[in-house]
């Protein structure tokens, strides 16, 4: 007999042993988070699985920035993470555009179609994602002490871009909550996409979005 659960089963233990990985170099960071974070990959990692073969770089993209956003922990640095963090971010605005392999638009304009297209049902979201954005901008390109001598403003660097453990567990927390709103935005706004997904595969989308999220998922089928 087929044993339906078989897939979340398989879902839950990738994300267990992604979550042991990560916490063999952080093993103080809060396992919630991390759990969190491996459903919200796992979650679009599924929703864009199989783009058409025109609209797969991007995609790729965001999958090896995701990827290397949690390696970037290992790092200890606010700017490698930052820089990483910016990319997720990019690659993410162009998965849901579904920009083509060869759309090179500019993040200015890229976030203007954004607003464009979905400033009605998720300016909130929106709102937060161009704040993210700010941010990485900001620590990436600080440059305020760019007129000490050299060896000045290389110890003032090393000493702003030290990423120490308390930092992390904060920072952690951060993007669990981005990859929350993130499943959030996806339910309202691309659910054809995330159903045909997980079609024949709800117990998994219920996992991976968390029950509220489902809930939301529910409702929005009845329409």
């Amino acid at each position: 007999m087929l044993d339906r659960y078989y897939e979340v089963k398989a879902c839950k233990t990738d994300i267990y042993y992604f979550v042991e990985l990560i916490k063999r170099e952080l093993p103080d960071v809060s396992e919630e988070d991390l759990i969190c974070i491996g459903k919200g990959m796992s979650f679009i990692r599924k929703v864009y699985a199989y783009p058409d073969k025109d609209k797969a770089h991007y995609y790729n993209c965001l999958v090896t920035d995701m990827l290397s956003l949690m390696h970037s922990f290992s790092k200890f640095s606010v700017r490698i993470y930052y820089t990483e963090f910016r990319s997720v971010i990019e690659n993410f605005v162009r998965v849901i555009l579904k920009f083509e392999n060869n759309n090179a638009m500019g993040v200015r304009n890229m976030f203007s179609k954004l607003k464009k297209e979905y400033n009605l049902s998720s300016k909130q979201f929106i709102d937060y994602l161009e704040g993210e954005y700010g941010k990485c901008c900001e620590i990436i390109h600080s440059n305020c002490n760019a007129d000490l001598p050299i060896y000045q403003y290389y110890e003032e660097i090393m000493r702003s871009d030290e990423l120490d453990l308390k930092r992390i567990s904060s920072i952690i927390r951060q993007l669990a909550n981005f990859y929350n709103s993130c499943k959030k935005f996806i339910v309202f706004n691309d659910y054809e996409q995330m159903d045909k997904a997980f079609y024949n595969q709800k117990e998994v989308l219920k996992y991976l979005l968390g029950e509220k999220n489902y809930i939301v998922y529910l409702k929005m089928d009845l329409r």
